[in-house]
């Protein structure tokens, strides 16, 4: 990029960032025109990383009025896990979770936006648990009684029909990483977890939750969860409900007894 041309970018950051101030603005007057264009750009599926990032700068340099819900419902707009860019939805997560730390009230949906996250496909997903568990801390110390909302979240997620293995293992990843700060919801991580796996024929691995690395398939996913499950000193018999063939209910019964 030629000085001219950087120029040129800082000039159009200034003015896009004038004129969402603006509008920021008119909207709490209860003026909408201006407020409603920019979150139906924000909200474009087809957006490049390139224009999402350009808005993410300028939100980041020029709407400073932390406490404005206004601004978190704005960054809740982009459609950005569209993008395949990782960078740039490190960098969303990143300044989400930061401006969320000052309206704790949108905390559920900044996780349920990690969570899409975590289930991009072909996005190393590393950097998006380390956000999850920033969230949940954040959370935790702030809202600690909306954990059926989450679990609410992570049901409208849960990948039944997804063949990807990557895709299924990270969601299995999810549900055990929220289920070691939500034990009054362990039961129904566990039961997504399962119900998934019954549905699938593919190896994949596990995060355990003492950071060990498990590969198992099919025949023993329930063998291996159950010995999770035992160790946190849950019931599971409703579980069994869900289960409908006889050699799964048979290893049920087993373990239970």
């Amino acid at each position: 990029m030629s000085i001219e041309e950087g120029r040129e970018e800082v000039r159009e950051h200034v003015v896009i960032g004038q004129y969402l101030l603006e509008s920021l603005n008119k909207k709490k007057k209860g003026e909408d025109g201006n407020y409603n264009w920019i979150v139906s750009q924000l909200k474009n599926k087809n957006m490049t990383s390139a224009v999402m990032l350009k808005w993410l700068i300028i939100f980041k340099k020029y709407v400073t009025i932390v406490d404005d819900e206004l601004i978190i419902k704005s960054i809740l707009s982009f459609s950005w896990y569209s993008s395949p860019d990782s960078v740039l939805i490190d960098t969303y997560i990143n300044y989400l979770l930061d401006l969320t730390s000052f309206h704790v009230s949108f905390i559920n949906n900044v996780l349920t936006s990690l969570i899409k996250a975590a289930l991009l496909p072909d996005h190393e997903s590393e950097s998006v648990y380390i956000n999850i568990h920033r969230a949940i801390e954040l959370q935790l110390t702030t809202t600690p009684k909306v954990s059926d909302n989450l679990l609410k979240s992570i049901e409208l997620l849960s990948p039944y029909k997804m063949k990807s293995s990557s895709f299924q293992e990270v969601f299995v990843r999810c549900c055990l990483h929220i289920s070691r700060y939500y034990s009054n919801i362990f039961n129904e991580l566990l039961h997504l977890v399962i119900l998934k796996m019954l549905q699938i024929d593919v190896e994949v691995s596990v995060l355990e939750h003492e950071e060990e690395t498990l590969q198992f398939n099919t025949d023993d996913v329930a063998m291996q969860f159950l010995e999770i499950f035992r160790r946190r000193r849950k019931k599971v018999v409703y579980l069994l409900v869900s289960v409908s063939m006889t050699t799964w209910r048979t290893r049920w019964l087993t373990v239970l007894m």
